[in-house]
């Protein structure tokens, strides 16, 4: 079975060699001057953002997970499952007992929210869409 996950593209880019990075925070060690005038550029000094690396490329394994939206409302509507990967092989952890991971079956709800470990699958395409979004294909 194949699957499409879409990253989006406020979060992750496609380099031009074909490399996946997301934008992240880096906390600087900076300790702000609570008392500083302007505020917002001493809360500037403690984090630096930039572009880094992921795991995704093809040929990558990783645990597909499916996000579902069990509220009556999504039920009613017929939404569909978001679908992520967990590049962890031992598995998604599950909520009462985070020790215990599977890469296969339901692995807790929280806030109305399935999840549900997929298996192990393999990244065999990794393309830019024309809203600037990233979609990978895995199977």
């Amino acid at each position: 079975m194949q699957t499409t996950i879409r990253l989006n593209s406020q979060q992750y880019r496609l380099t031009d060699t074909g490399t996946v990075e997301v934008f992240l925070s880096t906390p600087t060690g900076y300790q702000p001057d609570y008392e500083a005038r302007n505020f917002t550029a001493e809360l500037d000094k403690t984090e630096s953002w930039a572009w880094h690396a992921t795991r995704y490329e093809i040929g990558a394994q990783a645990v597909l997970v499916s996000h579902t939206d069990v509220s009556p409302n999504a039920l009613r509507a017929g939404t569909h499952a978001e679908y992520s990967l967990s590049f962890d092989l031992d598995g998604v952890p599950g909520n009462s007992d985070r020790s215990i991971k599977r890469t296969t079956g339901w692995r807790g709800t929280t806030n109305d929210t399935s999840v549900d470990a997929r298996g192990v699958v393999t990244i065999r395409k990794i393309r830019r869409l024309k809203n600037g979004n990233i979609a990978v294909t895995v199977s």
